[in-house]
């Protein structure tokens, strides 16, 4: 099985665990706007900042950590805080998902631990948890078990680990993580549609085994295994909210107006009607797109980048989304591996 499948199979023991009803009535209730009711009843305003983080439960701890600040800075009136008793919930809930990505990196984390650090999709968020948080389990341990045994294999954690040696001393923990992040960041301007041009001058001028083509493929690696812990939780998330993933199809979309490969990924570009299959969705939300006669995959994974809605005379609202294709290991930026 591919490590997609084993994410799928831990999926579905979301659906049938204790605090799933819980958790997913708790971020509808938070994102529902209450029509007629004050700024103190209505919380939909911190679910909306809290979704733009794209941090998934812990995009709502941060919000409520910061209520003060974002309140200053968004104009948005009060932002009504969590209860005890929903923070604990969603306190909870994250730590186990950050067990899981430990498991998923320990193989990583054990030869190289400064990089732990840059492969944590929420390192930038700052968010200590309790130490008296309580244990949750929102997936059954002998799944995650079966994931975290996938990542061993990870081509990205192979080649991260292969690659070290000329880098890893002579780098800080920190440095380390700005270097990922930095990349990554330059890797999403770019956008789905083309890689950034310094990686293109890179491969293009940069024999295989210069040492600053060394030292990207390492960064590289690490990015990608970043990625696929990051689209692991993202579909965690969604998998508490929905027993089904958003679908793109014949039935829904309108246009196909590009798919491109590049160094980094393949990009696609989307005009589609929301229905009962897709709606208007979230930046980074996962969909399954299934489009053979585009060469697409029967049911490729894929994670939204950028996001348009338009009202039409034709097709009333539509929207156009940038999309980046998702590999079987989870990975948004799979090429990136073999043309480093």
């Amino acid at each position: 099985m591919s490590m997609q499948t084993d994410a799928y199979q831990l999926c579905k023991t979301v659906w049938s665990s204790s605090p799933r009803d819980q958790l997913r009535d708790l971020i509808s209730a938070i994102n529902t706007p209450r029509d007629g009711l004050g700024s103190q009843s209505d919380r939909s305003h911190l679910g909306y900042i809290a979704r733009q983080l794209g941090a998934q439960l812990l995009g709502y701890l941060v919000v409520d950590r910061d209520r003060a600040k974002l309140e200053e800075a968004t104009f948005t009136g009060d932002i009504p805080q969590l209860s005890p008793q929903e923070r604990r919930l969603l306190e909870s809930t994250h730590r186990q998902i950050l067990r899981l990505n430990s498991q998923c990196v320990e193989g990583l984390t054990k030869r190289l631990p400064k990089c732990a650090t840059a492969v944590d999709p929420y390192t930038r968020f700052h968010y200590v948890l309790p130490d008296d948080t309580p244990k949750t389990q929102i997936f059954a341990p002998e799944a995650a078990h079966m994931i975290a045994a996938s990542f061993r294999e990870h081509p990205a954690v192979l080649l991260a680990l292969e690659t070290a040696e000329p880098f890893y001393e002579g780098i800080t923990e920190g440095s380390y993580a700005e270097q990922v992040f930095k990349l990554t960041d330059g890797l999403l301007r770019a956008g789905v549609s083309r890689a950034p041009q310094g990686l293109g001058l890179l491969v293009t001028m940069e024999s295989k085994d210069s040492p600053n083509r060394v030292v990207a493929r390492h960064l590289g690696a690490l990015i990608c295994v970043r990625a696929s812990i990051a689209t692991l939780d993202q579909l965690i998330y969604q998998a508490i909210l929905s027993n089904r993933l958003p679908i793109l199809n014949d039935a829904n979309m309108i246009e196909i107006r590009y798919r491109t490969k590049h160094l980094c990924g393949t990009g696609i570009s989307v005009i589609y009607q929301p229905d009962e299959q897709a709606g208007i969705e979230d930046l980074l939300t996962l969909f399954l797109i299934r489009c053979p006669p585009y060469g697409i995959p029967a049911t490729q994974l894929c994670q939204v980048e950028t996001l348009h809605v338009e009202a039409s005379l034709d097709f009333g609202e539509t929207v156009e989304v940038g999309l980046r294709e998702i590999d079987h290991n989870l990975n948004p930026f799979g090429p990136l591996l073999d043309h480093l």
